[in-house]
C-alpha cells in the first residue's frame, strides 16, 4: 500500500485505539471504585505516550510486508538453535530474547 494512503489510515486506526482504549483507561484510573479495571484494558500502554506515538506504531505495523508472532518457547528455541548461552526471554508487548555467544577455545587463548 502506498505510504500516502497508509498514513491517513494510520491516523484513523490510532484514533480508534485512543477512543476505545486510551481514553477509557485514563478516565477509569481516576475513579477509585474502578481501580482494577484499567490494568485489564488492551493497548493501555499508549496512555503513557502522545497520540503521535500511536500513529507511528500503527504505520509501522501496517507498512511491514510480513508480521509474525512467536511464543516464548519458539523464541527460546531460536536462541538455542543459534548455539547461544545464558538465554534470557521476557515479555515486553511480545517476547524479547537475548543470549551470549560462547567463547571458543581459540578466542579464550
Amino acid at each position: 500500500m502506498p505510504h500516502r494512503v497508509l498514513y491517513p489510515l494510520s491516523y484513523a486506526a490510532a484514533f480508534l485505539v485512543w477512543a476505545f482504549f486510551v481514553w477509557p483507561h485514563r478516565i477509569l484510573t481516576r475513579i477509585p471504585i474502578f481501580s482494577k479495571i484499567p490494568d485489564r484494558i488492551p493497548l493501555r500502554q499508549y496512555s503513557r505516550y502522545p497520540f503521535r506515538t500511536c500513529v507511528n506504531d500503527q504505520f509501522d505495523r501496517f507498512s511491514a510486508p510480513v508480521e509474525r508472532r512467536y511464543t516464548r518457547t519458539q523464541v527460546e528455541q531460536f536462541l538455542k538453535s543459534a548455539d547461544l548461552e545464558d538465554l534470557n526471554v521476557f515479555p515486553n508487548f511480545g517476547w524479547v530474547g537475548s543470549g551470549r555467544k560462547p567463547v571458543s577455545a581459540k578466542e579464550a587463548a
